[in-house]
C-alpha cells in the first residue's frame, strides 16, 4: 500500500482563500490527504501554534458553516485526496444545520471520516454519540489492548497513534521506542497506521514511513505559514507546495 501523507490546516487561518491555496499547494506537492481543522474556542489538544491559528480564525468569524464555501472552492482537487474533518465534540453537535445534516452534507463533498479529539474509545462504546459516519480512532503508548481489538468493530479509515504525550507542536526528535511501538501495535490490529504530533523533518518522515502506514504533520506547515503571514494566499500556497516537497524528499 502506498504510504500516505496527510497535512493538516486550520480553516479560515488566516482566510478562506488561504486556506483553499495551502490546501491546493499540499496536495500540488504530494500530499495524499487533507485534515481540514474547523476552529474551536478551547482545542485541549492542540500546542501553540495552532491554538494560535484556531484563535486568529475566531476572530475573523470563521464559523463551521464555512466548510461548505471552502470545499466548493477545492473543486476538482477534492478527487486529488482524502479529506477529513477534524473538529471538537461540541462544535459538531451544535452546528447550526444540526448534526446530521452536516455529515450528511459532508459525505456529499466525499469526506473520509471524522477526527473528534475530545471524544474518549470509552465513550464511543457506551454509544454516547452515534454517528452513521466514520469515525478516525485515537492510540497512544498506553491504549488499552483490549481497546486496541475492538477498534476494527467500528471501522475506522485510519488509526491516528499519537507519538508523544501532551499537545500538536514541533520535535526536534522522535521518541526512541516509536517503532517498537507501533510494531506491538500491529500485532493487535489490521487497520492502517497514521502518526501524527511533532513530525517536522524529511528524516521523520522517512523514520516513520518504515513502520507506519501514513504521517500527519500540522503544527510544522501551520508554523511556516504564521511566518509568512500577510504574503498572498497563492504566495503561502507554493510555499507550503515547497515545504511538502521537502518534507517527502527523501522518501
Amino acid at each position: 500500500m502506498k504510504k500516505k501523507f496527510l497535512a493538516y490546516f486550520t480553516m479560515g487561518y488566516p482566510d478562506i482563500k488561504t486556506t483553499e491555496e495551502v490546501i491546493k499547494g499540499a496536495i500540488r506537492g504530494g500530499a495524499t490527504g487533507i485534515e481540514i481543522g474547523i476552529p474551536f474556542s478551547d482545542p485541549v489538544a492542540d500546542g501553540n501554534t495552532i491554538q494560535y491559528a484556531h484563535n486568529f480564525a475566531l476572530k475573523n468569524g470563521i464559523k463551521i458553516d464555512d466548510i461548505s464555501s471552502l470545499l466548493n472552492r477545492l473543486n476538482d482537487y477534492l478527487s486529488r485526496a482524502d479529506f477529513y474533518i477534524m473538529a471538537y465534540l461540541n462544535t459538531i453537535i451544535n452546528a447550526p444545520v444540526g448534526m446530521e445534516n452536516f455529515l450528511k452534507e459532508a459525505r456529499t463533498y466525499g469526506i473520509k471520516g471524522l477526527i473528534l479529539p475530545d471524544l474518549p474509545f470509552s465513550e464511543i462504546k457506551r454509544g454516547k454519540l452515534l454517528l452513521d459516519f466514520p469515525l478516525v480512532l485515537f492510540a497512544t503508548p498506553d491504549t488499552d489492548d483490549n481497546d486496541l481489538k475492538e477498534y476494527a468493530l467500528y471501522n475506522p479509515p485510519f488509526i491516528y497513534y499519537i507519538a508523544r504525550y501532551g499537545t500538536t507542536g514541533e520535535r526536534d526528535t522522535l521518541p526512541e521506542d516509536i517503532k517498537e511501538r507501533i510494531k506491538t501495535i500491529r500485532e493487535k490490529i489490521d487497520i492502517p497506521i497514521y502518526i501524527g504530533f511533532g513530525i517536522s523533518k524529511p528524516e521523520h518522515v522517512k523514520e516513520l514511513y518504515e513502520v507506519a502506514d501514513g504521517v500527519i504533520v500540522g503544527s510544522h506547515l501551520i508554523k511556516l505559514m504564521i511566518q509568512h503571514e500577510g504574503e498572498s494566499p497563492e504566495a503561502i500556497g507554493k510555499l507550503i507546495e515547497g515545504e511538502v516537497r521537502n518534507l517527502l524528499s527523501k522518501v
